[in-house]
């Protein structure tokens, strides 16, 4: 035998086994492996329960095995990739009801009311007629009361978004080929819904009503409550005002009282500045004379003349001790008067600053007053649009009335049950 027939044949081998499919023990052990593994909220669970599938499905096309799949990513609501496997499960198995109603389900969900009449339609035409005299199957009737449930739906809180005609035509024609129980089911489920919605309807207008109204005595009071701090405001700012206006007038006489005490003063100094000048220009001639004197004394051969020029000398000198003496107290006065001014230019300057501090502590607070006025305004403005009565309960409310969810909860844990106990 030649080594490339052998080789072709190992791999047929090879092959034979990779194919083969899993025995129906180790397929149950696996699904229910699957389910349990990826029944847990998180995202772990869910990677390793997509490899537990992966693995099972290369030997595998089992629905039970896609449903179940199908299942965990209805759980982890992962809805596109759920109804993406129930296309393949359904182009295996068409009458497989429970996957034409989780993916009519999904396309409620999504608001893709098209797609999901399509399967609506299709799941009403794959339930089996019940014989004469006999009740339906229970699974089946609550296939038609789900397909109530969603026409409901359609026609209450999907109305606006759903095609009403074409909605209509569906339910006729659905009807039309129903025997009493499916039609008797479907009703009780379609009215229970459109009830269900009205009552929702009500509860939200009486909820937004009585949110309103709290919402206008909210207001009303709001705006009174401002209104009383806006008086209040405008009373302390006419206070700083009057508090203000006193001020200065209590350092204005203050000021006025140094500039009556000072205003004598700088002509005072001048005037004895005045004196002290003509005085030192005096005694400069006074020292000129006598030293020309004595000079001339000492140069003369005339004792005679000497003596003259001396005695005028010592007269010269009493006068300049005198007027030296003058000088002395005309500076002294002046010193006296300088210090006087410095001292009240000091006690102005004080009060000056004082008045200044106590304004800009006045002025800063009707700073504040002003600004707050501005958040009065602000505040009344937005106190005074109409109320809404728009409360977070009201939007949860108006949320839920058309949710699907909150008319049709997909089974989940039962039909979670109901594929485990088939495995048995």
């Amino acid at each position: 035998m030649s080594r490339r027939i052998l080789f072709r044949l190992s791999s047929i081998a090879i092959a034979l086994v990779i194919c083969a499919p899993v025995p129906a023990a180790e397929l149950e052990r696996g699904v229910a492996k699957l389910l349990e593994t990826g029944w847990q909220r998180s995202s772990q669970s869910l990677a390793a329960a997509q490899q537990q599938f992966d693995e099972l499905r290369q030997t595998s096309d089992d629905p039970r095995l896609l449903y179940a799949q199908t299942l965990v990513l209805i759980k982890h609501r992962r809805y596109d990739e759920a109804s993406a496997l129930l296309d393949k499960l359904l182009a295996a198995d068409p009458k497989h009801l429970p996957a034409r109603r989780a993916k009519g389900w999904i396309a409620m969900l999504k608001k893709d009311y098209a797609a999901a009449l399509v399967d609506l339609d299709l799941l009403s035409k794959q339930l089996p007629e019940a014989k004469p005299g006999e009740e339906p199957d229970a699974a089946n009737l609550d296939m038609a009361r789900f397909l109530g449930r969603m026409f409901g739906f359609l026609e209450g809180p999907a109305a606006d978004a759903a095609a009403e005609h074409t909605v209509e035509n569906h339910k006729e024609q659905m009807l039309a080929r129903w025997t009493s129980p499916y039609a008797d089911a479907f009703e009780e489920a379609r009215q229970g819904v459109l009830r269900q919605f009205e009552e929702l309807d009500l509860e939200q207008d009486q909820t937004k009503a009585d949110a309103k109204a709290d919402e206008e005595q909210q207001k009303a009071r709001e705006l009174d409550a401002l209104a009383d701090e806006r008086a209040s405001l405008a009373e302390e700012q006419q206070a700083l005002v009057d508090q203000a206006e006193q001020v200065r007038k209590e350092y204005g006489y203050q000021v006025k009282s140094l500039d009556r005490d000072i205003s004598p003063l700088r002509p005072g100094l001048a005037r004895l500045e005045s004196q002290a000048n003509a005085i030192a220009r005096e005694i400069v001639v006074l020292r000129v004379n006598i030293d020309h004197l004595l000079d001339h004394a000492d140069e003369t051969d005339d004792p005679y003349e000497a003596d003259r020029y001396d005695a005028e000398a010592h007269r010269l000198e009493f006068r300049l001790d005198r007027r030296e003496s003058d000088l002395d107290a005309v500076q002294a006065e002046g010193a006296a008067l300088t210090a006087r001014l410095n001292e009240l230019l000091a006690q102005r300057a004080a009060i000056l600053a004082r008045q200044q501090a106590e304004l800009g502590a006045l002025g800063q607070r009707s700073s504040d007053i002003a600004r707050t006025g501005k958040r009065i305004q602000v505040q009344e403005t937005k106190a005074s649009r109409p109320a809404t009565g728009n409360t977070a309960r009201v939007r949860s409310l108006s949320a839920g009335r058309t949710a699907l969810t909150t008319y049709d909860q997909f089974p989940l844990d039962s039909e979670r049950q109901r594929l485990l106990d088939s495995l048995r």
